[in-house]
């Protein structure tokens, strides 16, 4: 039978190519073929393991089942990894359309995990589209013919990246109509329209669109206003569980904190850039611990611009100034004791 080698040695052997990497584009990808001969338990356990040990990616070969498939789902963002280490601002986006698709679901009480994994993955087919061009068609700047043809192009690629995959053929229909406006129009635009379109892809548009205006300016009242402008185009149950998802958002804050210092479930409030501009993660994205490690080998090889902003709940970000404060005062008065 198949035998794997003991996951502290593997641990090993990713720690000593994490040290040894010097170019930032370098990805590391750590596989384990432990579901065979040692459970599936074992196989993602090998798995965090792997990506504590700084790993950018983690595959877990052969899951039995769909509910094989939906634990290791929920244990390690496989291809999200992927997606944050090749195109950070796709990711950005990506988990700023997935945290409202959540909400939009929790709103409307509908509960399927596959909705879920398509707006983590809506961005896959990005991963080869220039930066330039994301940049302009994430913040809604006209793009020349030649640009809007390959950006468009990202909901099929994406669809033929994830279909190959067992048990996520809903996903893959899904981020292919994620363009698709309720009258037939959009991409792909071949005619289906309404309720046809899957109910993920409906909820996708209007939490793409959503996301479009909010990073061109717009506040949430008014980039609600201009969706509602756009006759035909959203699902007017969704658009109404939009107005009343964005009216009970808590109350954020933006605190300056030290690569160090953050924490798993943190939301990035400004992008995060080496010393030399490069982009590594940006604004929306949630703070994960692969991207803690990475973003500490980062600091430590390469370097990166800091503090770092992120959004906490006001009551936190109080509590943070005061204890800011509170240290300030302290070193104040251990300088003026000093001779």
């Amino acid at each position: 039978g198949k035998q794997v080698i003991p996951c502290q040695e593997f641990v090993k052997k990713i720690e000593a190519a994490v040290a040894a990497r010097r170019d930032p584009n370098f990805v590391i990808i750590a596989r384990t073929d432990a579901r065979a001969p040692l459970g599936l338990d074992e196989a993602i356990a090998r798995g965090q393991a792997y990506s504590d040990a700084g790993a950018d990616v983690i595959f877990i070969e052969a899951p039995q089942s769909l509910a094989e498939l939906e634990k290791i789902s929920a244990s390690i963002k496989v291809l999200t990894d992927v997606l944050a280490a090749v195109s950070p601002l796709a990711f950005g986006k990506a988990s700023r359309v997935h945290q409202l698709v959540r909400k939009l679901c929790r709103e409307l009480d509908v509960h399927d995990w596959q909705i879920e994994v398509a707006a983590l993955l809506s961005q896959v087919g990005c991963v080869s589209i220039p930066e330039k061009i994301l940049a302009k068609a994430y913040q809604g700047e006209a793009l020349t013919t030649a640009e809007r043809r390959t950006f468009h192009g990202y909901p099929q690629a994406g669809q033929q990246l994830i279909a190959g995959i067992p048990r996520l053929e809903q996903v893959a229909e899904i981020i292919s109509y994620q363009l698709q406006q309720c009258d037939g129009e959009g991409i792909p635009g071949d005619g289906t329209c309404g309720s046809d379109i899957p109910l993920g892809s409906r909820m996708l548009k209007v939490a793409l669109d959503f996301d479009t205006l909010a990073a061109a300016g717009y506040n949430h009242e008014t980039a609600v206003a201009e969706l509602n402008h756009r006759v035909g185009w959203y699902d007017p149950s969704l658009m109404a569980a939009l107005g009343r998802v964005l009216t009970i958002s808590s109350v954020q804050g933006v605190r300056r904190v030290k690569v160090s210092e953050l924490v798993e479930g943190m939301t990035l409030a400004a992008d995060v850039r080496t010393t030399s501009g490069m982009l590594l993660c940006a604004a929306g994205q949630q703070i994960t611990r692969a991207m803690r490690v990475r973003l500490r080998n980062y600091l430590v090889n390469v370097g990166i611009q800091s503090p770092v902003k992120v959004f906490v709940s006001a009551e936190v970000a109080d509590q943070m100034a005061e204890q800011q404060s509170a240290l300030c005062t302290v070193a104040d008065n251990v300088r003026g004791t000093m001779p």
